[in-house]
């Protein structure tokens, strides 16, 4: 079994997600610059944390 990190096995997860699945969006307070730049902007969404930011 190989190792990785949970920050990479969540990037690669949302990767398969969202190439199955056109309708999949990801938002998060970083944007990762791979899933930007295989699925665009519209897709890999940056939002704040909290309702007042």
């Amino acid at each position: 079994m190989r190792e990785i990190t949970f920050t990479d096995a969540l990037a690669e997860a949302m990767a398969d997600e969202m190439r199955r699945d056109p309708r999949v969006i990801t938002m998060a307070m970083v944007r990762n610059p791979a899933l930007k730049q295989e699925f665009g902007a519209k897709r890999v969404r940056v939002t704040p944390i909290a309702e007042a930011a």
